[in-house]
C-alpha cells in the first residue's frame, strides 16, 4: 500500500518542529534515522504502534494521522478496483 499521505505529513509535522529523523529514530528503538528517512519517502511502512507513538513524542495530532492513513487506504482500495 503507497503511504504517500501519511509520510508527507509525518515528514512535515517532523521538520517543522525541527526533529531529525535520528532523534525520532532513537526514540522508537531505531539505531539510526535511515528507516525514519526511508518511511518518509514512502519506501516502507511505519508499524502503527510506532507511527503513533512517534505522533505522541512530536506532539502532533492523531486524529490528522488516522485521516492521512484513510486517505492512503482509500487511494489504495480504488487504484486496485478500477
Amino acid at each position: 500500500m503507497k503511504i504517500s499521505n501519511t509520510a508527507s505529513y509525518f515528514s512535515n509535522e517532523r521538520k517543522a518542529r525541527g526533529i531529525s529523523q535520528a532523534k525520532i529514530a532513537r526514540h522508537l528503538g531505531y539505531s539510526s534515522g535511515q528507516y525514519i528517512s526511508n518511511f518518509e519517502r514512502g519506501d516502507c511502512p511505519l508499524p502503527l504502534y510506532k507511527l503513533f507513538k512517534a505522533c505522541r513524542f512530536m506532539r502532533i495530532d492523531p486524529n490528522r494521522l488516522r485521516a492521512c492513513l484513510l486517505a492512503d487506504f482509500a487511494e489504495d482500495r480504488d487504484s486496485k478496483f478500477r
